[in-house]
């Protein structure tokens, strides 16, 4: 719980708020105290382990868009069309500069 308080505050805020409502539910319906704590524990570790599963799956299907050759690829693919515009541009007449 400390790494996703420090990654994301306000998501563990609400996870723990959350918790809270559904232990005070446990307990007005006499739930026995030990059912209840059990509860908690598998309810906070299944939330728990469900988003770091959902934090490294978007790690392993973005990781290589982040700082590597896929990101590489569009910026040279974007460069090349920006100086192919320009090549095009220099063909036509001049704009002089306007404000707007």
């Amino acid at each position: 719980m400390k790494n996703l308080v420090a990654r994301e505050p306000f998501l563990a805020s609400y996870i723990c708020e959350q918790m809270t409502n559904i232990v005070g539910r446990l307990t007005m319906g006499s739930a026995p105290a030990e059912a209840i704590q059990e509860a908690h524990e598998h309810f906070l570790q299944l939330i728990l382990l469900s988003l770091e599963a959902s934090r490294q799956g978007h790690f392993e299907l973005w990781k290589d868009a982040a700082e590597g050759e896929h990101l590489r690829k569009i910026t040279e693919q974007d460069e090349a069309a920006a100086a192919a515009e320009e090549d095009e541009d220099d063909g036509g007449s001049e704009v002089s500069d306007v404000e707007f």
